[in-house]
């Protein structure tokens, strides 16, 4: 069956019209891989999200509001590949009931024209926790809902003291590893900047320091929806091994493939790993692990210089600088919570 038919099939049943064969065609398609399984999980928490919403505001008001964001673009996008058009209103009130891609626009659009001006965890009562790392601390949180959260340095997250029946939210700057308890009913919102990750159930990494050029989201396993927070109908969805990158400058939004998992999820065992990284961000890099200043002195230092090497947990940052110097030939000293770097001679 090709995606058409079964993006047919999927909004049929989602909208509670289907005939009985489209419920047992969709049984078939499910059964055939955990991928279907997952996919329509997602969409199903998904459009149960937007009912809530609709539910809340005025139908024909945010159908008008859906419609002009539709024709402002001319197409939206479910995932890489695929994309619709809507070449009239009636025309556009049947596709968003029966078509998959129809369904994941009207999810972002509307969460987009609710929350638009409005608190993103809801009534002001609502009770938060937050909670932050200074440079060279790192901890492990435990969510409302059984989640859990590996927060690295200079990060910090806020939630709510408990998730609502419908939905659970996170705010996050700066980097953060999720292992999401799975709840098909509640789907896992974090906002990073000015991106928005939605899962079910997964483990993902997050990295959004407010002062990066990119914001990154690689998958450890399940799936994961990213989309931009201002123009929410521009969506990916990643699986394990897949990253989202935003570049901030020029508010590009794109899908890529990772061959080195530890590259983004090795600090969560408290290893410190490099893989062909200029010498600038290991020295950064040094700064945030162990709560450090690094100063470069001099000249000679060529910082745009790569470097790749790993170092075991609790490693101390006079052995890590002993080895990196072997290979990048320069001399340090250690002066308190300040590293001088000077050209080796």
């Amino acid at each position: 069956m090709d995606q058409k038919s079964i993006n047919d099939v999927i909004g049929s049943v989602l909208s509670g019209e289907a005939s009985e064969q489209d419920k047992e065609v969709l049984e078939n398609w499910i059964s055939q891989s955990e991928y279907n399984r997952e996919q329509f999980n997602l969409l199903k928490a998904l459009w149960q999200h937007t009912r809530i919403e609709v539910n809340r505001t005025n139908s024909e008001e945010l159908f008008d509001k859906t419609l002009k964001k539709i024709e402002s673009t001319g197409t939206g996008s479910y995932g890489p590949g695929h994309s619709i058009g809507y070449p009239n209103k009636r025309k556009q009130y049947v596709g968003l009931k029966i078509a998959v891609a129809a369904v994941v626009l009207l999810v972002t659009a509307a969460i987009f024209f609710y929350q638009r001006g409005q608190n993103y965890f809801g009534s002001s009562e609502t009770v938060m926790v937050e909670q932050s790392n200074p440079a060279g601390r790192k901890s492990r949180i435990f969510l409302p809902d059984g989640s859990v959260v590996w927060l690295n340095s200079k990060s910090s997250i806020s939630y709510p003291e408990s998730f609502s029946e419908h939905e659970r939210k996170v705010r996050l700057t700066g980097e953060a590893f999720f292992e999401v308890t799975k709840d098909s009913l509640r789907p896992f919102n974090i906002r990073s900047g000015d991106i928005k990750t939605t899962v079910l159930g997964t483990s993902f990494n997050i990295k959004a320091h407010e002062n990066a050029e990119s914001l990154l989201v690689a998958v450890k396993s399940g799936r994961v929806a990213v989309n931009l927070q201002d123009s929410p109908s521009e969506n990916v969805i990643l699986g394990p091994n897949e990253m989202a990158i935003y570049t901030k400058d020029s508010h590009l939004l794109s899908k890529t493939v990772f061959d080195d998992p530890m590259n983004h999820f090795a600090w969560t065992d408290g290893i410190l790993y490099f893989k062909n990284t200029p010498l600038k961000e290991v020295f950064s890099s040094l700064e945030d692990w162990y709560n450090v200043s690094v100063q470069v002195e001099g000249q000679g230092i060529d910082l745009d210089h790569i470097y790749t090497g790993s170092f075991k947990k609790n490693e101390t940052l006079n052995n890590v600088l002993e080895a990196i110097k072997f290979i990048e030939k320069f001399d340090f000293q250690l002066k308190g919570k300040k590293v001088v770097i000077t050209k080796n001679e």
